[in-house]
């Protein structure tokens, strides 16, 4: 060859050699000759280990198998999504469908490369649904329907299989229950959904006891434990669907009342008995007329044909013995008015009321209940004291017989010329007990009258 710089191809190892004969302008020239050693390199041969197809999102493993008779010093991957890595086995996710080409290359030591390829299809999941949040009446079953895949496999809350291959399948939980379900397409893509089934529970109505009401009054029903309700009879009720209507019965009514649920899955009863009773009327007397410090009985009567009083209350200005008996004493001594009112077993109260006028309230009359006439000059005397007193009429005294053995009229208290001295028709009566009976007008001009004992004592 006639050129400076020459390139040879060798197929082969071995010896060789090549001489370089070099001539100048004016015809002079000189040969140089070389030996060297000839040594052939191997290009590696790579190949890409991988599915081909995969599923959109799914983390695929791709590995690479390299026969070469000289180290690698180096690999690169070209994944197709803008990747590119350097290790043996790499793992890749697609999150679009679609084709994509990975490319390997390969370089040993010796700067040998080779460039391998593989076509992977990526394939988008199913779009699975199922039937949303169903409802079912507890013992009753529900048919759960999936769709969208080419087969399907289900799944309780605790992970068991209960149905595999299955479009559809009936479930009867007992109480809230979540059920999964996993469709797959034909390249085995597969989306999960999950489907919670609400299970409506049997109700147990809670109302309020019975109550005691009195004619005219109302009182508030109460009922719990379900969405709806309807009372009946309607009679008397302000409103019969109501969990809490007021009721005002004429008269004693049993009221039913039915709950229901709002899925009409399951319904219960209750009853509030409200017992009407009218108050019992009652007569503690007439008004009345009496002396001032008089005690004076009252007694009640009632229409019933039982004893329908629990409780009687008495009030007044004057002196009650009690104020919660049924027959309670009283002390006059001015002018009074009484009440008394009563409350029967419905709880109904009834009253009535007397006015007791008194007789000169402010008279009394003091004559002592015994004396000794025997002249020592004490209490030798029977002598009417008393104040508000504007006459005695008369003073009378008399023996165990009835007869009058002493008696003086129209005198005022505490004169002596009045007084008894213990004789009985001139000579001195023996020890006995004696009745008096005093006849005073008081301040107002009525008449009022006194009786009592007095003892002759010596």
């Amino acid at each position: 060859m006639s050129s400076k710089d020459i390139s040879q191809s060798y197929d082969s190892t071995g010896k060789g050699d090549m001489s370089l004969r070099a001539e100048s302008n004016t015809g002079c020239s000189q040969t140089t000759q070389a030996l060297f050693t000839i040594i052939i390199y191997q290009f590696p041969k790579a190949n890409i280990n991988a599915v081909a197809d995969a599923c959109r999102n799914q983390m695929l493993k791709v590995s690479s198998t390299v026969n070469s008779q000289d180290s690698i010093a180096y690999l690169l991957w070209n994944l197709g999504n803008s990747m590119k890595k350097n290790d043996s086995i790499v793992t890749v996710q697609y999150i679009q469908d679609g084709k994509y080409t990975i490319q390997l290359t390969v370089a040993t030591v010796n700067q040998c490369l080779d460039s391998t390829y593989k076509q992977i299809l990526v394939h988008g999941q199913p779009v699975v649904s199922v039937n949303n949040n169903p409802l079912v009446c507890k013992g009753d079953s529900i048919e759960l329907v999936a769709s969208g895949a080419v087969n399907y496999i289900w799944t309780d809350s605790n992970d068991l299989i209960f149905c595999n291959g299955c479009r559809t399948t009936k479930v009867s939980p007992a109480t809230n229950q979540q059920y999964h379900v996993i469709g797959y397409n034909e390249f085995g893509c597969s989306q999960s959904k999950t489907t919670q089934v609400r299970v409506v529970q049997p109700l147990k109505l809670q109302a309020i006891k019975g109550d005691t009401l009195c004619t005219g009054q109302s009182t508030q029903l109460f009922v719990s434990g379900a969405s709806t309700y309807t009372w009946y009879p309607e009679t008397g009720l302000s409103n019969k669907n109501a969990a809490s209507p007021v009721a005002r019965p004429a008269s004693t009514t049993t009221y039913q009342v039915i709950g229901k649920d709002d899925f009409n899955c399951f319904a219960d009863t209750a009853q509030v008995r409200i017992v009407v009773g009218r108050s019992t009327p009652i007569n503690i007397g007439k008004d009345t007329v009496l002396t001032a410090g008089s005690f004076y009985q009252l007694n009640t009567t009632t229409t019933s044909l039982t004893n329908e009083i629990r409780k009687w209350v008495w009030s007044s200005t004057a002196e009650l013995s009690c104020k919660n008996c049924v027959s309670p004493t009283v002390k006059v001594i001015n002018d009074a008015v009484i009440s008394c009112l009563a409350i029967n077993v419905y709880g109904c109260t009834s009253t009535d009321t007397i006015e007791i006028k008194t007789f000169c309230p402010a008279t009394e009359i003091f004559i002592p209940n015994a004396f000794s006439p025997d002249g020592d000059g004490i209490n030798d005397k029977l002598i009417v004291q008393g104040k508000g007193v504007k006459m005695i009429r008369y003073f009378r005294i008399f023996n165990r017989w009835g007869e009058v053995v002493f008696e003086k009229t129209n005198f005022l208290p505490g004169d002596a010329a009045y007084a008894w001295d213990g004789t009985v028709r001139g000579r001195p009566a023996s020890p006995d007990v004696f009745v008096y009976v005093c006849e005073v007008i008081c301040e107002k001009g009525l008449p009022t009258i006194f009786k009592g004992n007095v003892a002759i004592l010596k």
